[in-house]
């Protein structure tokens, strides 16, 4: 199982509606959206030696600046930004 159908799976838990983007009409946003009753979620996943790519970073802060909750998890933690905490997997 992919990280990114963990962290799709723990969310619906959680009780979000969740989707998986596969191509929009913009180029850079983030990989799934979820939506809850108290706040909306934006992450974009990487595993591995993938990186977060400039465009990707300006959009995680477009999303941040409009106050959605915005960042990008790779392997087992955010890297960016750092100063978002949100525990994806916590009960």
């Amino acid at each position: 199982m992919t990280l990114q159908t963990k962290i799709i799976k723990a969310l619906e838990l959680k009780g979000y509606l969740v989707l998986k983007t596969i191509r929009l009409n913009k180029a850079g946003y983030p990989d799934i959206f979820a939506f809850g009753l108290s706040n909306d979620l934006f992450i974009e996943v990487k595993e591995g030696n993938d990186t977060l790519k400039p465009l990707q970073r300006k959009r995680i802060d477009e999303l941040n600046k409009l106050g959605k909750i915005s960042f990008c998890y790779h392997t087992d933690k955010i890297i960016y930004p750092k100063n978002i905490t949100f525990d994806i997997f916590a009960q």
